[in-house]
């Protein structure tokens, strides 16, 4: 069921978001200021539509488990129109419905729970802070996804239960998204190191073909290691970014809630004496300085 909007004010919101919108397209994805990895406008349009549409799957389920009153008091209930029609002409009425819903003549009464506003607003203010590279963006993100918050509020056009239960799920599938993300890439540059060193061993220590097809195997390794080293690099360009931006900032709040600093082992430096340290020489490296 949808009704008229009542007031031309409940137009504010959707205009901050879209202006939120058109500012993060702008500025993270067609006009980069900081790339820190190849290709980034794209990369933040892939993962933005797909955390997006996460959000979109949740939300679909979450307000057609849970029907509340509508916030709005002039929001009139209204028939589908395509209840009355005949069944050949039920399907263009559907989708002249969502036309109308789409460009905001019409507007949903009673799916509330949670607010696609506030999970957009979420979701586009934290991929400002991860990709912009510029504090000034971060602060204007802020500041702008705070005033569309506040307008969501003043208008009534959802709950406040709504706001709260989208900002919980919006971090949670951008975080999650990320950690996940974090945990592949340290599966794939484990593996790269494996392969790195497979192909130094194969050049240190080739097995013995003919003469002439030596040379031809130890340029193919050669290759192999190679490329293996540039996508390990690559690898952990994207790890770091992916760190050092979200997940260090958790990492470290964990690290103090689970009492970690107090269980890490630590030397006792009075106990021990200079000729109670020894170092290990492998490989014939010589240390530069004999005394030590």
């Amino acid at each position: 069921r949808v009704g008229l909007r009542p007031d031309m004010l409940l137009y504010l919101p959707d205009l901050l978001l879209t202006t939120l919108l058109g500012s993060t397209v702008l500025f993270n994805v067609l006009w980069i200021h900081r790339p820190r990895m190849a290709y980034q406008g794209w990369v933040v349009a892939r993962r933005f539509m797909w955390m997006l549409s996460t959000l979109y799957f949740f939300r679909i389920w979450s307000f057609l488990a849970t029907t509340v009153p509508s916030p709005l008091p002039g929001c009139t209930a209204k028939y589908l129109p395509a209840e009355g029609l005949p069944q050949r002409e039920k399907v263009p009425g559907y989708l002249r419905l969502m036309g109308r819903m789409a460009t905001g003549s019409l507007t949903g009464c009673t799916d509330n729970i949670y607010s696609a506003h506030t999970a957009l607003i979420t979701l586009l203010v934290m991929l400002y802070w991860m990709y912009s590279g510029v504090n000034a963006l971060k602060v204007y993100a802020l500041l702008h996804g705070g005033a569309a918050l506040v307008a969501i509020l003043a208008t009534r056009l959802h709950y406040t239960v709504d706001i709260y239960i989208a900002l919980l799920v919006a971090s949670f599938v951008f975080l999650n998204y990320h950690f996940l993300l974090l945990i592949f890439l340290q599966g794939r540059v484990e593996k790269q190191q494996a392969r790195v060193l497979a192909s130094l061993a194969q050049i240190e220590h080739p097995p013995v073909p003919s003469t002439g097809a030596e040379c031809q195997l130890e340029f193919n390794a050669r290759l192999l290691r190679q490329q293996a080293e540039l996508d390990l690099d690559w690898l952990k360009d994207e790890r770091r970014i992916v760190w050092r931006v979200i997940l260090r900032p958790l990492g470290r709040t964990l690290w103090w809630m689970d009492g970690m600093d107090l269980r890490r082992p630590l030397l006792d430096l009075h106990s021990l004496h200079p000729g109670d340290v020894k170092i290990t020489v492998e490989d014939g490296v010589q240390p530069r300085d004999a005394k030590c």
